[in-house]
C-alpha cells in the first residue's frame, strides 16, 4: 500500500488490488479503482485528477495514469519514458526515491514532472501528452 495523500475532504491510496478514494471525515469508500499493474511511488493529487505510477512486473511495461478524483475514472495514460524497469517490487519505492522509480513533483502547476531511472520528463497534466525529456537529470526531492 502507498502512502496516502490527502486532497479537498479524499483519502487516495493505492494498493495492490487498486486506487482507493476514501472520505476524510469518517473513511467510506467513494471509489475504487483497477488500472493494472504494481504501483511503484505514491499517488499526487491536484486540479480534480489522480496521478498514479505503475509497472507491470512481467513485462517491464508501464507508465502514469491520471484519474478523475471524484469518480476514479480514467482520464489518460502515458509512458513517458522507453520502458520501467520489471526488476521493481510493487509498491516498495518512495516519491523521495532519488532517480529510482516513478516521482511526481509539481502536479499543481499543469505539469507532472516524473522521474524514473534518471529520465526526468514533463508531462501536461490535462492530457498526458510528453511536453520535454532530459536524460540525465533525475530529480530528486530533499
Amino acid at each position: 500500500m502507498t502512502t496516502p495523500v490527502v486532497q479537498n475532504g479524499m483519502v487516495f491510496v493505492a494498493a495492490q488490488d487498486g486506487t482507493y478514494a476514501l472520505d476524510a471525515s469518517n473513511g467510506t469508500q467513494r471509489w475504487h479503482a483497477q488500472i493494472g499493474g504494481a504501483f511503484i511511488a505514491a499517488p499526487a493529487a491536484a486540479n480534480g485528477l489522480l496521478y498514479l505510477g505503475t509497472v507491470n512486473l512481467s513485462t517491464g511495461q508501464g507508465g502514469v495514469y491520471a484519474l478523475s478524483a471524484s469518480d476514479g475514472s480514467q482520464r489518460w495514460h502515458a509512458q513517458p519514458v522507453a520502458a520501467l524497469l520489471a526488476a521493481h517490487t510493487p509498491l516498495s519505492l518512495t516519491p523521495a526515491s532519488s532517480g529510482t522509480g516513478i516521482t511526481f513533483l509539481n502536479a499543481a502547476s499543469g505539469t507532472v514532472y516524473v522521474s524514473e531511472n534518471g529520465t526526468t520528463t514533463a508531462l501536461n497534466a490535462s492530457n498526458g501528452q510528453k511536453l520535454w525529456s532530459a536524460a540525465g537529470a533525475a530529480l530528486a526531492m530533499g
